[in-house]
């Protein structure tokens, strides 16, 4: 969870290490439940991103990933993240 206080515009980024082997993709999904911290109410709104972790170069780099966009609020408080990873894709 992600407990900022309410009434703001956050944007979430995600830090991943992305490599030029062996990589597979994540899907992030935000959920924002505004001011309200009890679960029993449905998000006020909902990001959905898949990320890929496949780098070109030869080298390892950390890359901050946009999730939410900046002229939606997509957290505005409460906010909850799952990542769901799928690791292995072949031919990768």
């Amino acid at each position: 969870p992600i407990d900022l206080p309410p009434g703001e515009c956050y944007v979430v980024y995600v830090a991943i290490l992305k490599s030029y082997n062996g990589m597979g993709t994540m899907m992030v999904e935000v959920r924002d439940y505004g001011d309200k911290k009890e679960m029993n109410e449905p998000p006020k709104h909902s990001t959905k991103k898949k990320v890929d972790g496949l780098w070109q170069s030869p080298i390892s780099v950390w890359n901050d990933v946009q999730i939410t966009e900046d002229n939606v609020a997509g957290c505005t408080g409460y906010c909850e993240v799952d990542i769901t990873t799928d690791p292995i894709i072949s031919g990768r």
